[in-house]
């Protein structure tokens, strides 16, 4: 029933899924019950609690899905500390202690989620202490150093961030190292190059975010090049052009930032046109449009920002068609209408901007 419930969470379908990985924990449940020291089933027990915590966590049931991870939790540690040189018992324990830090982030609790983040850290540490060359466990530190980094972000302690995201990015440089035709390995590597730039951003260090952001982009770009039909690769240099784009906007060279936005909504209108029905593309055209109106607009490029401007309210109606009851693409929307707006009046059409600006209240 778990192997079922796998299948149907890849095919989407939850409920089917939900009611799996239920009669999965009864039935083990009930061997736990009658061979308390069999240590395979109380294992398999603790999956069958993570697996019902994380479909109680897709359903937004944080408290629920917290308690879940718990009971799963209290066995690991069991197992654990009944062979403390048992390695893949002790990656068990780290893949909850991260659940738990994850969810707690969900539920707003930073402290616990630090405490989360933590444990797993150092166990992860521990194992890769034991074996430098074992790659699994070296990638699964360095998700533990890029959870940490995203919670002192949060907390605004950016010199633990940057400090936690260069760890991260250190160990994916070995993995890349060790294994370079792995797509998927160098992909986690482009994340922290971005999380880098965004952070030096932040603090101010704009030269240094421009290292990072353009290595990124030059590591999608040969990805692309190395698979042209993974279409995230592609939505991943997307990315890394906004965050260029960008980079230049917070330095007010707005001249600097048009050819970077100006490529990202190239590469996701051709995103949009291959998934016509993936609001995700079709949301993702729509925000890179309403930062390249902006530019023009700043630009005095009036005719250029009322082209893309059109585009974008395009975009959005089409949405808001896919995904009607979401405010967010309600919002992005009146963006879109606000550049139109802008761009017909600052062409001398107050007619028009008039209707476009009604059409916003």
């Amino acid at each position: 029933q778990e192997r079922l419930g796998d299948v149907m969470v890849a095919m989407g379908n939850k409920s089917g899924a939900k009611e799996a990985f239920r009669i999965s924990l009864e039935v083990t449940e009930a061997l736990a019950a009658e061979y308390p020291d069999n240590e395979d089933i109380r294992r398999d027990l603790s999956v069958s609690y993570e697996r019902i915590g994380d479909t109680l966590v897709d359903d937004r049931d944080y408290d629920g899905g917290l308690a879940s991870y718990g009971q799963a939790l209290t066995i690991r540690e069991e197992l654990a500390a009944l062979d403390p040189d048992n390695t893949p018992r002790q990656r068990d324990l780290a893949v909850t202690f991260e659940r738990i830090g994850d969810i707690n982030s969900l539920r707003g609790d930073p402290d616990s989620a630090l405490l989360g983040h933590q444990a797993a850290l150092a166990i992860r540490e521990r194992l890769v202490a034991l074996d430098p060359t074992n790659m699994v466990w070296a990638r699964d530190l360095s998700l533990s150093h890029e959870r940490l980094g995203d919670l002192y972000f949060d907390q605004n302690d950016l010199a633990a961030a940057l400090a936690a995201q260069e760890s991260a990015r250190t160990l994916r440089e070995g993995i890349v190292a060790l294994d370079p035709e792995n797509l998927p390995r160098q992909r986690d590597l482009g994340v922290s190059l971005e999380k880098i730039g965004e952070l030096k951003q932040a603090m101010g260090d704009f030269p240094g975010s421009f290292e990072a952001q353009q290595a990124a982009l030059d590591l999608r770009n040969a990805m692309v090049a190395a698979d042209p039909t993974v279409l995230q690769y592609k939505r991943d240099v997307s990315f890394s052009l906004l965050k260029l784009g960008d980079l230049y906007v917070a330095q007010q060279d707005l001249a600097g930032a048009e050819p970077y936005y100006a490529q990202a909504v190239q590469v996701r209108a051709e995103l949009a046109g291959a998934t016509p029905e993936d609001f995700i593309s079709q949301r993702d055209l729509n925000i890179a449009q309403n930062s390249l109106a902006a530019v023009y607009l700043d630009l005095g490029r009036n005719t250029e920002a009322l082209t893309v401007a059109q585009d974008a309210v395009a975009a959005a109606d089409r949405l808001l068609q896919l995904a009607p009851d979401v405010s967010d693409h309600v919002h992005d929307k009146l963006v879109s209408l606000n550049r139109l707006g802008d761009a017909q009046a600052a062409l001398g059409d107050n007619r028009a901007a008039v209707e476009t600006f009604r059409a916003m209240v």
